[in-house]
């Protein structure tokens, strides 16, 4: 899949750009479009049918009309802000697990192509079991390790999801534990933040699009035909065809971090540093040795001027 780093004559060669990266994650996209879309419409569709149940349990906000009183009023804001940060909580869960088992699955079936081996999504699914745990904890873990760090300043949560971007990839493809794909991200990300910065934001951009691309088109063909279905049937494709991008590109990206790091050359070590060459001094008039701030010989008492320090000799 990735061209030697060394050429003909075993020459050093430079790791590939992101544009090389993304390049080769949207030819292996386009040659199995249908199982990667075919994935993620599976699993949006199970999120908007969870959404639409959980949402229709929800109460109506109807205000108190026996009694309005601002204690009333006060309870009845308290009771209804409950109710939907628990909503909103159950959602979120429902979206993140959803997006960590695609992710994840996606992250397995690219391994097995980029590696050569029998790659299917059956195969693929059958192994996941073994993985899910590990996932869900990493993400967790990585989540909310970042989500303090933007809390706290915004500079330690960008470098906390930059170190960790990798730990899904090394946690599947290596088999590690949570905190050994944890190590692993860190190892592989080393001196290589701003290049996979620019990775991460250009999958999110493509994202972005996407989901304002859907909203669009929904809003507009809801307009027309005042077909909500429409609408959501619009929105499951484009999200679905967008979504694979990140898993597949941020997998190609570990290969080429792990290969590049594997295969770079060692670093220049420096010769070691000559012992310092020290001055070595004598009395004039009887040959001793002198200590460095000696003021009379040792040996035969005169008094030793540093004018008068004529014999040098050096280790």
């Amino acid at each position: 899949m990735y061209p030697s780093m060394r050429g003909e004559r075993g020459a050093y060669t430079k790791s590939l750009s992101i544009l090389d990266i993304l390049d080769h994650s949207f030819s292996i996209y386009s040659a199995r479009i249908e199982k990667f879309f075919t994935i993620f419409l599976l699993l949006n569709i199970v999120n908007t049918f969870l959404f639409r149940a959980i949402l229709n349990l929800m109460p109506p906000p109807n205000l108190p009309h026996d009694s309005v009183s601002t204690s009333n009023i006060l309870n009845w804001l308290i009771n209804y802000g409950a109710s939907m940060v628990l909503t909103a909580s159950i959602l979120f869960i429902i979206a993140w697990l959803a997006a960590n088992i695609g992710n994840g699955l996606i992250v397995c079936y690219i391994s097995e192509i980029i590696e050569g081996r029998g790659a299917g999504v059956r195969r693929s699914l059958n192994r996941m079991p073994h993985f899910i745990s590990r996932i869900i904890a990493t993400s967790m873990i990585t989540g909310v390790l970042t989500v303090l760090g933007f809390i706290l300043l915004v500079f330690p949560g960008l470098i906390t999801a930059l170190i960790f971007s990798l730990s899904i990839p090394a946690l599947i493809i290596e088999d590690l534990s949570i905190f050994g794909s944890m190590r692993r991200s860190k190892e592989l990300t080393d001196g290589m933040w701003w290049k996979t910065l620019k990775l991460l934001l250009a999958a999110s951009i493509i994202l972005i699009v996407a989901y304002l691309l859907a909203e669009t088109l929904g809003i507009l063909f809801y307009r027309s035909y005042r077909q909500m279905l429409l609408r959501e049937v619009i929105r499951l494709v484009i999200v679905s065809l967008a979504e694979p991008i990140y898993p597949i590109s941020i997998t190609q990206y570990y290969y080429e971090l792990r290969r590049w790091k594997m295969e770079r050359p060692p670093q220049a070590e420096y010769p070691p540093t000559p012992p310092m060459i020290s001055e070595v001094k004598f009395c004039h008039y009887c040959g001793q040795v002198l200590p460095y701030d000696a003021l009379y010989c040792p040996n035969c008492g005169i008094r030793v001027a540093k004018d008068n320090l004529i014999h040098h000799a050096r280790n």
